[in-house]
């Protein structure tokens, strides 16, 4: 099957280690060469057939706190908006206030004087 190492068992390294001779070069080698088996290299990994991203949990738990961080940072941004705009209009009454108070004295002498708008 293209893709797949097949490794030895268990069973079988124990049986053939059982066997060997201590000692001897063919030992050290088959040793050497067991404990590769038991162990591959890092790279082996890599030609083994891999589950699709989705389907690992922590990718979703990955996605769930990027999609919190999201919602929470687009519910504070709304929240300091509406803070921000009920700033604006309270700032707007405040100087239509003051403007009113500072015109009134000057309306109030056009409307004693009887004034008329001329054309």
């Amino acid at each position: 099957m293209a893709g797949y190492v097949q490794l030895p068992s268990r069973r079988v390294v124990a049986r053939v280690s059982s066997r060997l001779v201590c000692g001897s070069a063919a030992a050290g080698s088959l040793n050497e060469t067991l404990q590769k088996l038991r162990y591959p290299l890092p790279g082996l990994a890599s030609t083994l057939p891999q589950k699709p991203v989705w389907t690992h949990p922590v990718f979703w738990l990955v996605l769930s706190l990027f999609g919190g961080v999201a919602v929470v940072s687009m519910l504070f941004g709304l929240y300091q908006a509406a803070a921000e705009m009920h700033a604006m209009r309270a700032e707007v009454q405040r100087q239509a206030l003051v403007l009113a108070e500072s015109q009134q004295r000057a309306a109030e002498q056009v409307l004693q004087d009887g004034s008329r708008c001329r054309h």
